[in-house]
């Protein structure tokens, strides 16, 4: 048998159900009490009651089970009997075998009350309807996306005295519930250093769950508790006395543990205890049910709830509504060609002559003048070199009959020559040419207006300047160009914590990446964007907002229009008379976004985690911005197939950062890093965003999702 030891006790339930077929003369028999062994319905129920409380009697790797409660019912019709038994338990493994155990027997009890008088009876399938209970009913989609760090708080494993063992063991249990590979480190029992470890991870790594081993005993030097208890911000209680309840039913020791566990910020620390034993222990009753903390910590879903004085959040579809609605297109100028990439055309762009504008040869070798009749094939030949055409040069001469001329890539063809024979695919002896292949009229010419004919219209207006686009510009002649001019943009930056990348950092502060990065953004598509940052005071954002809006088309703020004490944004806006739009969207990430208008002028409020104002900013405001300068605002979706679970609650619309790749002909997809808002670096690897609609839930292996290729 497997040993079960280490699981706790949790309810658990199952139900199953069985059919048994029989004459329509038995079921009447039944139901006017005529069966000569009595009723068989209340027999069988006994016995399944019998069987459910005796299953490990019967299955030989079945554990014994208190069984709590066993209801079993009959649904009688024309020739069949369907009956359902239901199995509650408050124990360590499942019941779904006690309950197909008793149906199993309450089938068999009924066939044998009922055989005497019914030889047609037959037990149809015997099937498990439902269980609930168990780590299966706990896993929590928070798992694959969570950071983590173990530290190990001991001064013989920091001398390199001893081996430590308690941070594996973390590790590898980390590892095995799909938490992204943990940070480890190892420090000496000292409370000073333990608090500045702890911060560090909280507050500048982000850490979401730290896990500390060792220190949580009577000796002097134990002293984690109490420099976690001077970090976090509110304790947990309920974990820390799980951890010794599950303990102390293992070993008495447990009591000795004076660990304890809270919240700072949207991390959760949790002291674990120093040794091997305590360790399992405590991981097996931890795991997984403290991950429910971060879907409500880290992702905060009692905040989609909408309270009194809240603008109600908006779905993501109608959001991007209301967005292109708000953005005005803007003029069409005349600017000159190397300009334009990543801005759209104002204006068809037509040919102003032939392209090619002649007849030119498309390889180097040889035009020659057949002596056939135009228009048919020649059989293999022989020709007389007369002369030579370079690239460049202006033949005015024609050739005759039978006569050939060499000639390279791009050269303009001499009169009359019919076709031109690749140079590898002929012999010279002299002034002589000799072919061994049929030669047919227009081989490898390069004829004038192939490619587009005078007058004849290119591209529509709308249409993304791109370097193929500039090419055929250029091939045209069309050094100044009309196009919708681009954007005027504005970046503020807010927030006390921001530095300039270029500053060396410090204890509270982080590099200010999203005008970084929405400034890259920007200049892809052909923007200049101006920037500036102010800390959280409401005097100075509400100048610098007073003077973006003032010249400058669009303005995104990035940060301070969430519900912070200090997130004046939105305040601000209104007083400066920009009308809000809304204000959260129901997506994931980047819900509080903000959309305002003032006259012609576009405010965006953006958050500051810096994955979800990129996301924000590819799904919704890109879109926006190639709608105003006259392009396809709808993004191109691609259908994969996903690789792996996707958890998922219906209620928003949630972006996943992926990979997409091609395997076994098909196209595939894969969440990439951990998908945490302010985890750069699976946004960085990601060449694609699965796109995951509000009403959809958790996705399967091999499920069709749809994704939006990242271009940037």
């Amino acid at each position: 048998m497997i040993n079960i030891s280490a699981k706790a006790l949790s309810l658990r339930s199952a139900t199953a159900k069985a059919r048994v077929h029989l004459s329509t003369g038995t079921i009447d028999l039944i139901r006017q009490g005529r069966i000569p062994k009595g009723n068989p319905l209340e027999i069988a129920k006994v016995a399944a009651v019998m069987a459910a409380k005796n299953t490990s009697q019967i299955i030989p790797y079945c554990h014994p089970i208190p069984v709590e409660g066993v209801d079993v019912s009959f649904e009688l019709s024309e020739n069949h009997i369907d009956l359902s038994v239901g199995v509650v338990s408050v124990y360590k493994t499942g019941v779904e075998v006690e309950a197909m155990t008793a149906a199993s027997v309450c089938a068999l009890t009924l066939y044998d009350m009922l055989k005497m008088v019914d030889d047609s009876l037959s037990i149809g399938s015997i099937s498990l309807v439902e269980k609930k209970g168990g780590k299966s009913d706990f896993q929590d989609p928070i798992a694959p996306s969570l950071s983590a760090a173990v530290v190990v708080c001991s001064d013989s494993v920091h001398k390199g005295t001893k081996q430590d063992r308690t941070g594996k063991l973390i590790q590898e249990k980390l590892l095995s519930l799909g938490v992204n590979p943990p940070l480890y480190t190892v420090i000496p029992d000292d409370e000073k250093t333990i608090e500045s470890v702890l911060l560090d991870l909280c507050d500048q790594k982000h850490v979401r769950l730290v896990l500390t081993t060792g220190g949580t005993g009577f000796s002097p030097r134990d002293v984690t508790p109490e420099a976690t208890l001077k970090i976090i911000e509110r304790e947990a209680p309920g974990i820390s006395e799980m951890l010794r309840a599950y303990g102390q039913e293992r070993t008495p020791y447990s009591m000795l543990s004076r660990g304890v566990a809270g919240i700072r910020g949207q991390t959760i620390v949790v002291n674990l205890p120093g040794s091997t034993g305590g360790v399992k222990d405590a991981l097996s009753s931890l795991f997984p049910s403290v991950l429910h903390a971060f879907d409500i910590l880290v992702y905060q879903p009692h905040e989609d709830i909408e309270t009194a004085g809240c603008p109600p959040m908006i779905s993501f579809e109608e959001a991007l509504e209301k967005i292109l609605a708000a953005m005005t297109p803007f003029p069409v100028v005349e600017i000159p060609f190397e300009q334009s990439p990543g801005l759209f055309l104002g204006e068809d762009l037509v040919a102003p002559e032939a392209i090619p504008f002649a007849d030119i040869s498309a390889v180097d070798g040889y035009a020659v003048r057949l002596s056939g009749e135009s228009g048919q094939e020649n059989t293999p030949g022989a020709f007389r070199v007369v002369g030579t055409v370079r690239a460049g040069e202006n033949p005015e001469w024609s050739l005759n009959p039978g006569e050939a001329a060499r000639i390279f890539t791009g050269a303009l063809l001499p009169g009359s020559s019919d076709a031109v024979v690749m140079q590898e695919d002929i012999r010279i002896e002299g002034d002589r040419l000799f072919t061994e292949d049929p030669i047919r009229p227009g081989d490898n010419i390069r004829f004038a207006g192939e490619d587009l004919k005078a007058g004849e219209k290119a591209l529509s207006a709308g249409t993304r300047i791109s370097p193929p686009v500039v090419g055929l510009m250029a091939s045209m002649g069309k050094t100044r160009i009309r196009a919708r001019r681009p954007p005027e943009i504005a970046i503020l930056a807010t927030g006390n914590e921001l530095v300039d990348p270029r500053d060396p950092i410090r204890r509270g502060t982080l590099r200010d990446s999203n005008t970084a990065s929405l400034k890259a953004c920007l200049s892809l598509m052909g923007i200049p964007a101006s920037s500036s940052r102010v800390p959280d005071d409401r005097d100075r954002m509400q100048e610098a907002l007073a003077s973006d809006l003032e010249h400058h088309d669009i303005l995104f703020v990035s940060g301070g229009v969430s519900v912070g004490d200090y997130d004046y944004s939105r305040e601000v806006l209104a007083e400066l008379g920009v009308r809000e739009v809304f204000w959260k969207i129901r997506m994931k990430p980047g819900k509080p976004v903000y959309l305002g208008v003032r006259g012609k002028t576009v405010v965006f409020g953006i958050p500051g985690n810096p994955v979800s104002s990129l996301v924000v900013f590819q799904t919704l405001i890109r879109p926006a911005l190639i709608h105003a300068m006259g392009g396809e605002a709808r993004p191109l979706l691609l259908e994969a197939v996903s690789e792996t679970v996707l958890r998922k609650k219906p209620g928003r619309t949630e972006f996943v950062r992926a990979i997409a790749a091609t395997r076994d002909h098909r196209l595939t997809v894969a969440p990439v890093g951990a998908q945490d808002s302010h985890i750069m670096s699976g946004l960085a690897q990601a060449n694609c965003l699965i796109r995951l609609e509000e009403d959809r839930g958790t996705v399967q292996p091999r499920e069709k999702v749809s994704i939006e290729l990242l271009s940037w």
